[in-house]
This record gives C-alpha cells, sequence and structure tokens, in this order.
C-alpha cells in the first residue's frame, strides 16, 4: 500500500502563541528536515498489483480442488477423465511437484528424479502380473523409441525383480528400459503407494519440464491417445494453468527482479 508522509516544520518562538504575517526565510534545520522527507518519498518503494494463480490446497477433497479451477478448467477436466475415479485422481495430482525418487534399475544404474531436471518425462507404475499392464506394454514400448526426447520411467513397486526379469522378456522387453523394482528400491514402493497413492495400475505420470504431474492415465490407452496425452501433459496449456487468479500487491522492484 502506498504510505504518504506529511513533514511539519516547527515555528519556535518564545511565548510565541499566534503565526506572524511576515514569512521568514527557512532556517538550514528546516533546509534539513525537508530534503529528509524528500529523500524518504524518493526511496519509498511503488506497489503495482498482479494478478497470481491461486495456491491449490491438495490436501482437500477432490470437489475442493475442482473448485479452484476456472470454468474452463472444469470442463477440460471433466472431458479428461469422465469416470469419477480418474477424476479425483487427476485433481489430488495434476499441479503437484513430482516427489524425488532414486534407485538403481534392472542394468544397475543409478536413477535419480534429478537426472530429469528440466525435461520432460513420464513415469509408468505397473504390476508384472497385471494383465491390463501386458496389454499396454506394446504403448509404452514405442513410447520408450523416442526416450531422448520424453524418457520412460517403469517403476514395479510391489514386485521383486526376478519376477519382472521374467515378465519383460516375455513381453520381450528393451533391455535399454528404464526399470526401478521394489525389492531392490524400497523408497519405489512407498513413492508409489504413500507419496503419489496409486492404487490402480497402470498408472501413467507426465511430469513436465517444471518438475510438476501435468496429466495422469489410468488403465489401458492406445498410440494415438497417448499422443494426445502428450500434447495436453506437455504442450503450451495444461491442466493447472487453468487455475483461478487473485490480486496480490507486489513491490515493482521485487517484481523486476523476478523477470
Amino acid at each position: 500500500m502506498l504510505t504518504g508522509m506529511l513533514g511539519a516544520i516547527v515555528l519556535s518562538g518564545a511565548g510565541c502563541t499566534t503565526f506572524q504575517k511576515k514569512e521568514q526565510a527557512p532556517s538550514d534545520n528546516d533546509s534539513h528536515q525537508v530534503a529528509s522527507v524528500d529523500k524518504v518519498k524518493e526511496e519509498e518503494p511503488e506497489v503495482e498489483l498482479k494478478e497470481v494463480p491461486l495456491v491449490v490446497d491438495y490436501t482437500k477433497s477432490a470437489t475442493e480442488i475442482l473448485a479452484y479451477y476456472t470454468e474452463e478448467g472444469m470442463s477440460r477436466f471433466k472431458l479428461s477423465y469422465p469416470d469419477t475415479y480418474s477424476m479425483e485422481y487427476a485433481l489430488k495430482n495434476i499441479g503437484r511437484k513430482m516427489p524425488s525418487f532414486s534407485g538403481k534399475d534392472l542394468n544397475g544404474k543409478t536413477v535419480s528424479s534429478k537426472d530429469f531436471e528440466g525435461k520432460s518425462y513420464i513415469v509408468n507404475v505397473s504390476k508384472s502380473t497385471c494383465e491390463v499392464c501386458t496389454e499396454l506394454a506394446p504403448v509404452i514400448q514405442n513410447l520408450e523409441k523416442n526416450a531422448d526426447e520424453i524418457p520412460v520411467i517403469n517403476m514395479y513397486p510391489i514386485d521383486d525383480s526376478k519376477e519382472v526379469k521374467a515378465y519383460r522378456k516375455k513381453t520381450k522387453w528393451s533391455h535399454d528400459s528404464l526399470v526401478l523394482v521394489g525389492d531392490e528400491n524400497k523408497s519405489i514402493k512407498n513413492l508409489a503407494i504413500k507419496e503419489l497413492s496409486v492404487e490402480t495400475v497402470p498408472t501413467l505420470l507426465f511430469v513436465d519440464k517444471s518438475g510438476r504431474i501435468s496429466y495422469i492415465n489410468i488403465g489401458l490407452t492406445d498410440d494415438m491417445l497417448l499422443n494426445d496425452m502428450k500434447e495436453k501433459a506437455f504442450g503450451s496449456e495444461k491442466l493447472y494453468d487453468f487455475v483461478k487468479k487473485e490480486v496480490v500487491k507486489v513491490k515493482a522492484d521485487e517484481e523486476l527482479s523476478k523477470q
């Protein structure tokens, strides 16, 4: 808030009870006071109004989170997630920062979320005995052909390595895939079940360059639909961009420093 300062000059004189009609020249002390007030006014920062997105509280219910979005945002969510379960899971996760993770893949290579900072990537949470995951396998394999552009991290949080190796051999999966298995990486189970609250597999989580979850898909999909999902997840307009905005006051110098 802009704050104005009123400078008052005190007239001194013994027994003076009325203002004198004769103008008096300002003393050195008076000049110093005026200069000080002017200096304060010059240094006082300007304040500007700026629209910023509301900060979503992801601890709230899905219905409450939906209220954070504009009408267009609500409409886009409903079009993307027509069933209740997917809608609720999407609302509770889209826009959140992807939790950090690390572990060793099936080839013994260390894989960390830090490796993907500033990059878009996809996390495929799966299970070796899941029939739908097996149906989805060819689609993920096609996706991995462009791994240089968009890496895919396959996570099997409740499997052991022996089961996953046998499953991936059966489905003719490439040995170059990034695969993190629960028995060798205990934190992966915690990540999937506790931090991401995954209850159904396969679940695909799309993470954009900002490190935020920008789209999710639960269940089976195909190559064409997956390309559409990639556009929604990594394109210029993401679902979390449609959060309502509020007007806040910011200092002009702070605004400039952020640009």
